[in-house]
């Protein structure tokens, strides 16, 4: 009996006191995880749900997005990871609306742990947008060992977040030829605080705080405006993020772990993308077996279909397909 407390204790406790945080703010939708997660200052496509709202503003298109799997590694878990999202295009007069979920399931220990959100973005101008989410986070455990009687416990909480972005278009060239773009997103302006999973040994429940900010750029080249059969020959993109988290200590706007991540984008005729980018590189070294694993290299591809030009229609119909692979610390590569 004890000896299967402590295996739980050993196993799962670690899991959530040292992952849940990590696992809220990783990275989500495959196009942003190949590209190192720095998708701040990108801010496009359903994908900015998780990662700029503002973004929403300049989207002149319905959309919809499924991603299978995240930005975190959960070795050792029969994890399901899976993101959704859907957004509405931009009324100049209203704004923008968005919703998106994200789920991660582990289904050997029956956790679930999900994600939902609201989305708003308007235009204050030309170039600037502000935008705001509405977020629900939801614990639900119920593990049952066979000598131990059944844990079940499940947690919720509401918070907002903040984002802002900023575009610069012709920075440099003129003729539409590039853009620059600065990003803002603050997680959980009220602190929003998670329960961990019940500390068997020692009796007690403790709160993990969800907080981040972190600010991002990207610049947006095409070296030749001159369109192939009305396709972009070539395009490049390049984009950095700046990350501060409180790695889920107890202390409000108290940001003690800085966060760098890179990404590279070369996208050809609109159809073939190849990205490289990296992320989380502060203290890889220092990881601990319990600890989440972060990756030291990403790497994606992506297959775009311009239905609208294949088929001459008249509206913008576009299929998307991104695949995302990862090199892991502390591990073998898996994808």
């Amino acid at each position: 009996m004890l000896k299967n407390i402590a295996i739980l204790v050993l196993i799962v406790n670690p899991l959530f006191s040292q992952t849940f945080f990590d696992y809220f703010f990783t990275s989500r939708f495959s196009r942003a995880i190949g590209l190192g997660s720095s998708y701040i200052g990108v801010a496009e496509g359903v994908e900015t749900t998780f990662y700029n709202s503002a973004g929403l503003a300049f989207n002149p298109y319905y959309g919809i997005a499924y991603s299978y799997g995240n930005g975190l590694q959960m070795r050792g878990f029969d994890s399901n990871p899976f993101d959704v999202g859907v957004i509405l295009p931009n009324h100049p007069k209203i704004g923008s609306f968005a919703l998106s979920s994200h789920h991660l399931v582990l289904r050997n220990i029956n956790v679930t742990n999900s994600i939902y959100k609201f989305h708003y973005s308007r235009l204050l101008n030309s170039k600037i947008s502000a935008g705001m989410s509405l977020n629900y986070y939801y614990q639900k455990i119920d593990y049952n060992l066979e000598e131990l009687s059944e844990i079940k416990n499940s947690t919720q909480a509401f918070d907002v977040s903040l984002s802002a972005l900023y575009i610069i278009p012709d920075l440099f060239f003129s003729n539409d030829k590039d853009r620059l773009k600065i990003g803002f997103q603050l997680n959980n302006l009220f602190s929003a605080e998670i329960e961990k999973l019940i500390q068997i040994v020692e009796g007690d429940q403790k709160d993990v705080l969800l907080q981040n900010m972190g600010s991002g750029i990207s610049y947006y080249y095409d070296p030749q405006p001159n369109k192939v059969n009305g396709l972009d020959p070539i395009t490049i993109l390049i984009a950095f993020d700046f990350i501060l988290d409180n790695k889920g200590q107890y202390h409000s706007y108290r940001f003690e772990r800085f966060r760098l991540n890179f990404g590279f984008e070369l996208t050809f005729l609109e159809v073939l993308a190849l990205r490289y980018g990296r992320e989380n590189q502060f203290n890889l070294t220092e990881s601990e077996p319990s600890d989440p694993q972060y990756p030291i290299s990403r790497f994606g591809i992506g297959l775009g279909l311009p239905l609208q030009k294949l088929f001459y229609s008249k509206k913008d119909i576009r299929f998307q397909f991104d695949y995302s692979y990862s090199d892991w610390y502390g591990q073998c590569a898996v994808g």
